[in-house]
């Protein structure tokens, strides 16, 4: 599969956040995340491991209960079924992967 930049699938949720998808399969699926700052991902769990690489700006990301502060640089990882959740403390970029498909953002 190829995706370029003018086909991309770009999804909005609450003002400030955006999701971009990138080329990705049923086993394996990942997206770019944008927050502007104040957004919050309201906490949730979901069946599928998950990993987030922050490209830049900053997160309080808490994950069963545990808050962190994360930087560029920094990433998580969730498992299967966890409550997690996260605030942009700054304008955020963020390279997410989830294993399998998550077919609910779709």
């Amino acid at each position: 599969m190829i995706v370029k930049k003018s086909e991309t699938r770009i999804v909005t949720g609450p003002e400030g956040f955006e999701r971009i998808f990138f080329a990705g399969g049923k086993k394996l699926m990942s997206t770019q995340v944008n927050m502007k700052n104040g957004v919050v991902g309201p906490s949730h769990s979901h069946p599928h491991e998950q990993v987030n690489y922050i490209l830049s700006g900053s997160l309080e990301v808490t994950i069963a209960g545990e808050k962190t502060v994360l930087n560029a640089g920094d990433s998580y990882y969730v498992e299967p079924n966890i409550e997690h959740g996260a605030i942009a403390l700054l304008d955020t970029v963020m390279f997410e992967t989830f294993t399998p498909e998550r077919e609910d953002l779709l």
